[in-house]
């Protein structure tokens, strides 16, 4: 069969591809994108592959993927799907990787409560997280808490991480607070007169690059539709606050080339 077809219509010709000059094109296209899928395919199986080989879960451990200096420095995309966090952990909190389509939008909190992980958008709104979505940041836990104090109102969250410290000034700490807040300042939005729970980790200064510094946590809101990554909080009347020591760090790094590429 020949490649090329004259087609005559009113008197014009037209060039046409025949049948099978078409299929094979067709193919070719077809062909080069399974390539780019299997090749980005391969990359988040191995990102992925990172954090689930890590060891089996052990209570108040923290375990964590990737570096907040490399998240600082631009590494927003890729990393495990939230269907992986309760292979590890309870509690836990996080970023969810950024829009590829729009690079500036601040990429989505995660926060994890009792085994169900929560997206957290820029303007505080809240809802359940899909499983496959995938977070270039997290650390979750086992959380068991062995410490209990009930917080008087207006309690500081430097009050708050000054009595979990008290344990260990150079141990990573899981910690919850859950009552009535007079007051929650996020980076998303302001909260008055809110009860939710506060859950995250208190990070001593040398393991800032590792996984930030000071109160790393997020807030949701008891009816869990809105929340935000925490910046201050003052109790109201009747806040709990539960923490635990961590005796092991667990940490899974990025397997692709980005990671490798930055100045961290």
């Amino acid at each position: 069969m020949p490649a090329l077809i004259m087609l005559h219509s009113h008197g014009k010709s037209t060039l046409s591809l025949s049948p099978s000059l078409t299929l094979t094109f067709m193919l070719s296209r077809l062909s080069r994108l399974s390539t780019h899928a299997s090749t980005l395919l391969a990359s988040r199986t191995a990102q992925s592959r990172s954090a689930a080989n890590m060891p089996n879960s052990i209570p108040n451990d923290i375990y964590q993927y990737s570096l907040f200096s490399a998240y600082s420095a631009g590494l927003k995309s890729g990393g495990p799907p939230v269907a992986f966090l309760t292979n590890h952990g309870t509690h836990g909190t996080g970023y969810f990787e950024s829009n590829p389509s729009n690079s500036s939008s601040r990429p989505d909190d995660m926060i994890q409560l009792d085994s169900t992980a929560y997206t957290i958008d820029g303007q505080g709104s809240a809802k359940p997280a899909e499983r496959g979505a995938c977070m270039s940041h997290t650390s979750v836990v086992v959380f068991q808490p062995t410490h209990r104090f009930k917080a008087p109102p207006g309690t500081s969250s430097s009050k708050i991480k000054e009595e979990v410290f008290s344990m260990g000034r150079n141990t990573p700490m899981s910690f919850s607070a859950k009552g009535a807040f007079k007051s929650i300042t996020t980076e998303q939005k302001s909260f008055e007169s809110v009860k939710g729970t506060i859950f995250g980790f208190v990070i001593p200064s040398w393991q800032k690059e590792v996984s930030g510094e000071g109160l790393v946590c997020c807030f949701l809101s008891e009816d869990k539709t809105a929340g935000g990554r925490v910046k201050d909080f003052q109790t109201g009347d009747a806040v709990e606050v539960d923490w635990a020591k961590c005796g092991r760090f667990h940490l899974g790094f990025p397997q692709d080339d980005e990671y490798e590429e930055l100045e961290i």
